[in-house]
């Protein structure tokens, strides 16, 4: 098996590479990249011709439709070569991107794109549209924002991950709804503090489960976790399994082969997808056991 990943402003300690070590890496340039992908993929083929080969997109961008000249071409030239490509259409992980699916599929969803009478003590969160407060947006250049399809976020009210905040709906203030470029959303939490990260590769999926009292969720590395160990698309009868329903539901619907779904509970047990990321960290995390499952899902 060779495995390439054609990536950027993604590094060593995210999960792919930690899965895949030995992987070859091509470092990602937009607007430029057709030809050199093709012509690198034609001589990988000619090399590993008895292998199986595989070809994983990893841009970390919220939005990366328009990086390759030729989106679709390019695309259907790996495939030609015997490449399986893996996260080619997953080009839009905008938070109102993934709320509008989970509508679409029938989900309950978080967004709030208006004042609604009578539920102005609601707790809601104000953050970034894009993906770690768009941090990877935030440092292109104008221009090539442009050609890329991106909004330009410089002028955004929310920058940076850090910015985001908790707060209650008749609080939000009237230019937070006018920005383009902030996410409104019903902060949704439950008694036992518990958050959800459900991960794929391939036919292999784990459910992660923390304690974490923070206002902001996160998988954080070095926090206690349970983990059930699955085979995508077969469980039945599990605690969670609404949870998992619904991750599997949308990472099929996006075609989304590697990655990882951020969820909650509320109280009474609905489960709602936060966010969906085909770039997922991992850091310092000693969970090995989650990487050789996760690993064999090729």
């Amino acid at each position: 098996m060779h495995i390439v990943i054609y990536k950027w402003r993604t590094r060593e300690d995210f999960l792919l590479p930690r899965l895949f070590p030995d992987a070859e890496i091509i470092e990602a340039e937009p607007r430029v990249d057709d030809s050199r992908i093709i012509a690198r993929a034609r001589q990988i083929a000619d090399e590993h011709s008895q292998e199986t080969l595989y070809w994983f997109f990893q841009i970390n961008l919220s939005y990366w439709r328009l990086w390759l000249t030729d989106h679709k071409e390019t695309v259907n030239t790996l495939t030609g070569l015997g490449f399986t490509v893996v996260n080619s259409e997953v080009t839009d992980i905008r938070k109102r991107t993934i709320q509008r699916l989970n509508r679409q599929l029938g989900l309950v969803d978080v967004e709030i794109d208006h004042m609604e009478p009578g539920q102005g003590k609601m707790p809601v969160m104000v953050k970034s549209n894009y993906n770690y407060g768009g941090e990877f947006e935030a440092s292109l250049p104008s221009d090539l924002m442009v050609a890329l399809g991106v909004e330009d976020i410089h002028d955004c009210q929310i920058k940076g991950f850090d910015s985001y905040f908790k707060t209650r709906l008749a609080d939000v203030e009237q230019a937070l709804w006018q920005d383009e470029g902030v996410m409104i959303e019903r902060y949704i939490e439950n008694k036992e503090r518990k958050f959800f990260r459900f991960y794929r590769l391939g036919n292999h999926s784990v459910l992660s489960m923390i304690i974490n009292g923070n206002i902001i969720k996160k998988m954080l590395p070095g926090l206690p976790r349970k983990n059930w160990f699955l085979k995508f698309h077969q469980c039945r009868n599990h605690a969670y399994q609404s949870l998992i329903d619904n991750a599997s539901l949308m990472l099929e619907t996006m075609g989304m082969g590697f990655g990882a779904v951020d969820m909650v509970m509320d109280n009474d047990r609905r489960a709602y997808i936060i966010d969906v990321n085909p770039t997922p960290g991992w850091g310092v995390e000693k969970q090995d056991e989650v990487i050789a499952f996760l690993r064999q899902g090729l």
